[in-house]
């Protein structure tokens, strides 16, 4: 089985490190999304132990493109659907991201589930480590457009974080550019908004 954790289990980053966290150290979530995904996590080693069930969690941070529109980390997606609707759009925090192509996330899961593998452990995900400020700036190289705004709060999860266990076990993971899967989400976006089907709803909310 393989299933998707957070994350939200890791607390915020160490100020005094500059290093990248693996995904062995103590979790200390600061959140209930947080919490409960720790609970995932131990729940399916008590089912390897007990039962012998095989299991790999992983936990992505922010994955971006078509059809992510749901919590929060899903804004930078949404800002990207605002700019191909021709519209402005406000991230509510900033700080430094750790952005992941949805088609990646995908694939490593797909990889996870089909390569040989037995226990139950957790990893990490690893995108793009990029400031929010880079995020808007490629965005709007991509687009042409400068309709996207963020704020200065992080968000409390650590996010730059170690996956060369994950890499090891199930590489080479795909690994896409930042500018390439703006470029991919934002086409797909406006080829909607050109056929009348891009659903503009969760941007009302």
């Amino acid at each position: 089985m393989v299933y998707a954790s957070s994350a939200a289990v890791h607390g915020p980053a160490d100020p005094d490190s500059s290093d990248p966290i693996g995904d062995e150290v103590r979790l200390s979530p600061l959140t209930h999304y947080g919490a409960f995904k720790v609970c995932n996590e131990l729940n399916a080693k008590v089912y390897w132990l007990d039962r012998g069930l095989t299991s790999v969690g992983l936990r992505p941070w922010t994955v971006y493109g078509v059809g992510r529109d749901f919590g929060i980390s899903s804004e930078p997606t949404k800002a990207i659907k605002a700019v191909a609707a021709g519209r402005s759009y406000a991230i509510s925090y900033g700080g430094l991201q750790d952005l992941q192509y949805v088609a990646d996330v995908a694939s490593t899961f797909l990889l996870a589930l089909t390569a040989p593998f037995e226990g139950a452990e957790s990893y990490n995900v690893r995108g793009s480590v990029v400031p929010m400020e880079t995020f808007v700036s490629t965005l709007r190289d991509v687009t042409g457009t400068d309709r996207v705004t963020f704020g200065d709060r992080q968000l409390p999860i650590a996010p730059d974080l170690d996956d060369s266990r994950l890499e090891a076990q199930f590489g080479p993971l795909p690994r896409t550019t930042l500018s390439d899967g703006i470029a991919a989400t934002y086409r797909r976006f406006t080829e909607l908004q050109a056929i009348g089907k891009l659903d503009l709803s969760d941007l009302e909310a």
